[in-house]
C-alpha cells in the first residue's frame, strides 16, 4: 500500500537511501530513476508474495473444507465476522485521525 502511494504521489519512502555524489541533472535523474527502480521491484515482491499467500490460504480453505464437510460454512462465516471485527477495530483508529 504504501509502495501504491510512493507511485501515484511521486514520493520516496524513509526506507530507500540512495544517495549518488554530485549535483549535475545527470545525477540527480540517476538518483531518482534508481529509487523509482527500487520501489517498482518492491512493488513487484510485495505482489508476488500476496498472490503466494492467497494461493496457500485458498488451498488451506479447500482443505478444511473436505475435513469438515458439514460445519465448514459455519467455521468459515465465524472467523471472517471475527476477522471483519477485527480490522475494523484497526483501522478506526487511524481515520479518526
Amino acid at each position: 500500500m504504501v509502495q501504491k502511494m510512493c507511485k501515484s504521489k511521486q514520493l520516496k519512502p524513509r526506507y530507500i537511501n540512495i544517495k549518488i555524489n554530485g549535483q549535475k541533472p545527470q545525477d540527480k535523474k540517476t538518483t531518482i530513476n534508481s529509487i523509482r527502480f527500487r520501489i517498482n521491484q518492491e512493488f513487484k515482491f510485495l505482489c508476488r508474495k500476496k498472490q503466494h499467500i492467497n494461493q496457500r490460504l485458498h488451498h488451506l480453505q479447500m482443505e478444511n473444507a473436505t475435513q469438515y464437510i458439514g460445519m465448514w460454512q459455519h467455521i468459515h462465516e465465524y472467523m471472517d465476522e471475527k476477522i471483519n471485527r477485527l480490522m475494523d477495530n484497526i483501522y478506526h483508529k487511524p481515520n479518526k485521525n
